[in-house]
């Protein structure tokens, strides 16, 4: 019912989270942190067990995401999603950057993926075209994709 990120509560970024999944046996390749047009980059050493202390060092994780939450807590939370330019809750992304390879970017459209915890993925739209520090669209009801929460969540960021 936990997530990796239960396996290493002081954490600092999701590159010390994910790599929990390697130590599991889960994964047993880089490749799926990686984004084609992404700044980090997975270099496809993982290392050895048990620690695979070469597993998505910094630079090699695309993904941020949202720390302390459950298989049991609302479908609706945000549980991984594109590394953003402000690792807030929620989180912003530099819409001057669309198209380019830097962190914090965005894809065309203004957009970005972000992964549900009820295991959908999605492509959001950012409310602005413009700007280093633009959050998301509310959805069609008018709530907000990160929801309002006390406390508010922590984001691990990837490790740069």
């Amino acid at each position: 019912g936990h997530y990796p990120d239960f396996a290493v509560p002081d954490a600092h970024s999701s590159n010390d989270v994910f790599r929990v999944l390697f130590k599991d046996g889960v994964l047993a390749d880089e490749r799926i942190f990686g984004s084609p047009v992404s700044p980090f980059k997975p270099d496809g050493n993982i290392g050895t067990a048990p620690d695979f202390l070469e597993a998505l060092k910094s630079g090699e994780n695309h993904w941020a995401m949202t720390k302390g939450i459950s298989d049991a807590s609302p479908a609706n939370i945000p549980l991984i999603f594109e590394n953003p330019s402000e690792a807030t809750w929620p989180p912003k992304w530099d819409a001057s950057l669309t198209g380019q390879v830097k962190p914090g970017r965005t894809w065309s459209g203004a957009s970005v993926v972000i992964g549900m915890n009820d295991g959908s993925v999605t492509k959001m739209k950012l409310d602005s075209r413009f700007g280093k520090s633009a959050g998301l669209k509310p959805l069609p009801d008018g709530k907000p994709v990160f929801p309002d929460l006390t406390p508010k969540p922590t984001i691990l960021n990837v490790a740069k």
